[in-house]
């Protein structure tokens, strides 16, 4: 494995800088420079670890997520938090990446409660086995409502999950067929959603053995482990999961190493990103300051570079203003990427905000922080691009 052999190049400032830009969101000028000191095997360690230091208590954001959001706003607001002002940044990076690919929206689901425990779902396994949480997903409320998975029987399978757990989840296009998609849809029978969660309805569920993607399966675990045994499926996921750490480009050219890095990770999401984050390929300057990031990085990123903090619920307004609102993709597909957020509207959205993040204005954007608003604004730069070169 050429590309993903481990980074033995000198790992100082501008370095540390791109590993917590593309891993951490951005970082701030004393971040860059405490991992620079400690070298890139430790501050891997602390990123898998969740061992940065959260800029709010630990306790304090524990008693925010005991109590339950009023609002689809406050929602959106809460990943915002924990992201700009946690600790443990690589799982809520990943936690966003997950989100993206199992795509889910409030506006169908129209369950808060459902809402949280797919969020919670998606955070607990950002960074351990695939396997382990395609299976929750395929029994998960907010899931079932999204892809009309729940009520689907045995007399009346409904193909929706299954296309898209075979299509978008985990094979892609052209690695299943028509036949594929009903046997998994008989096998994803029989799950009911009330107000407590999701119930199996045993004489709704068609439990017999199916035949599907050259095997048998009888049952989810079946399913699923027929399914991650494809010969397709670890390309595909180890390409799109890897897309947001190395740029389209690179993931695309090594993508046969990273189906191989994968398989010999079992699925394993932080034993991946391992070797994503310390490999030669992520650290090419061919992959660097060559992708478009997204509203919630551009802005999660600006508030952790700076060190700052904004009101949680403007800041996830202004994403959504800048073409992204959490909790709320386009589509089952997910958000666009690179190119595709960049618009004459959308880039006056981006205009705006850095507008009021660099002069530290009053208004809905407006942060708190020591810094004079030169400051901010420089070291918001230098965060982003690097310095100069002295």
């Amino acid at each position: 494995m050429t590309a993903l052999r481990r980074f033995g190049g000198s790992f100082g400032p501008d370095e540390a800088r791109h590993l917590l830009t593309r891993a951490a969101f951005g970082a701030s000028p004393a971040d860059i420079a405490d991992a620079s000191s400690q070298g890139q095997d430790a501050t891997i360690d602390r990123l898998l670890g969740g061992g940065f230091r959260p800029r709010l208590a630990d306790s304090a954001l524990a008693r925010m997520e005991r109590s339950r959001p009023a609002s689809f706003e406050q929602f959106r607001a809460r990943f915002l938090l924990r992201a700009i002002l946690g600790g443990d940044v690589l799982r809520a990076r990943m936690t966003l990446v997950l989100h993206d690919h199992f795509a889910t929206a409030f506006r169908k689901v129209r369950s808060l409660d459902f809402m949280l425990l797919q969020l919670e779902t998606l955070r607990r396994g950002a960074l351990g086995s695939f396997r382990d949480l395609l299976l929750e997903l395929c029994r998960d409320p907010a899931m079932l409502i999204w892809l009309d998975g729940a009520g689907s029987t045995r007399h009346r399978p409904n193909e929706n999950l299954a296309r898209e757990l075979l299509e978008l989840f985990t094979l892609g296009r052209g690695a299943y067929d028509e036949t594929d998609v009903k046997a998994a849809a008989r096998i994803l029978t029989g799950r009911r959603v009330d107000a407590r969660g999701t119930r199996l309805d045993e004489g709704d569920r068609d439990d017999r053995e199916q035949r599907l993607l050259g095997g048998r399966a009888r049952g989810e675990e079946q399913l699923i482990d027929l399914i991650l045994a494809q010969e397709a499926c670890a390309p595909f996921l180890a390409e799109k999961l890897a897309t947001p750490f190395l740029g389209h480009e690179a993931a695309l050219a090594a993508r046969a190493e990273l189906s191989a890095a994968l398989r010999t990770a079992d699925f394993d999401l932080g034993l991946f990103l391992r070797e994503i984050l310390g490999s030669e390929l992520f650290h090419a300057a061919a992959g660097r300051r060559r992708s478009v990031r997204s509203p919630l990085e551009f802005v999660i990123g600006s508030l952790r570079a700076l060190e700052a903090r904004g009101r949680a619920t403007s800041l996830a307004a202004a994403a959504a203003a800048m073409g992204q609102s959490f909790g709320d993709p386009p589509s089952v597909a997910g958000w666009p990427s690179g190119r595709a957020w960049i618009s004459t509207a959308t880039i006056a959205a981006r205009q705006r905000f850095a507008a009021a993040v660099g002069e530290g204005r009053s208004g809905p954007h407006a942060l708190r922080t020591a810094l004079p608003p030169e400051q901010a604004a420089r070291d918001l730069a230098f965060a982003i691009l690097g310095r100069p070169a002295d």
